[in-house]
């Protein structure tokens, strides 16, 4: 099976489960497969298969972190006396 057809199987919204089926999927491409896939999404096709395999999926990790949306923290709020802001003000 091929890496596109698990990705659209398994969608973005479970991370886990979707780099568990690619590393599956990784594993049953025979090294052909690999390579044309590598040079498909932009990696140099190596011929250690090992090596090949850790960089298709760091890769696929990076797009899928591409995607998700960064934490904010609501309260990181500034509290600045109103003597600051009277200072910060004059340059108005």
């Amino acid at each position: 099976m091929k890496v596109k057809e698990l990705m659209e199987r398994v969608g973005m919204a479970q991370t886990g489960r979707a780099i568990a089926y690619i590393k599956d999927g990784l594993d049953e491409m025979n090294m052909s497969d690999l390579q044309a896939h590598a040079s498909t999404v932009g990696i140099i096709p190596i011929d250690n298969r090992q090596m090949l395999r850790e960089r298709l999926l760091r890769e696929f990790r990076k797009h899928v972190s591409s995607y998700k949306k960064p934490v904010h923290q609501t309260d990181s709020a500034t509290h600045v006396s109103p003597e600051v802001m009277k200072i910060l003000s004059e340059g108005r």
